[in-house]
């Protein structure tokens, strides 16, 4: 299943409408999205502090849902979406694992870093 494509046959479905091409929402929509999202971020941290593993899963999964409804509702297509992905995915296979949290600004071995010469992922095509 393609789960951008799956979002944008939700909010087809409930005639949810959103931008013909990619810009940015209206205050009223940005700050539902944004409040939405953290929502769902604190379901997550509810189910992983009462050790409800469906939970977190479920919230997890509201999560992505969210936030792939909310590049839909910018105009962002599941072509564009699925694209961008992509693109981001290759770049982060290129940066390496740390070797000590002092190496991480997230100060955590469960942390990786962007080498010497690393270049970010180009998306501006896909805002047009």
């Amino acid at each position: 299943m393609n789960i951008f494509r799956a979002v944008t046959s939700f909010h087809r479905k409930f005639k949810m409408h959103w931008h013909k091409k990619p810009g940015f929402l209206n205050q009223h929509l940005f700050n539902h999205r944004v409040s939405f999202m953290g929502e769902e971020l604190n379901e997550f941290v509810d189910a992983y502090t009462d050790d409800d593993l469906a939970g977190a899963l479920d919230a997890m999964i509201d999560l992505i849902y969210v936030a792939s409804g909310t590049l839909h509702l910018m105009g962002f297509t599941h072509e564009q979406q699925a694209e961008a992905f992509r693109r981001v995915h290759k770049a982060n296979l290129e940066k390496i694992r740390v070797r000590s949290a002092h190496e991480s600004k997230r100060k955590s071995l469960w942390d990786v870093r962007k080498p010497a010469g690393w270049k970010a992922p180009d998306l501006t095509d896909l805002c047009r």
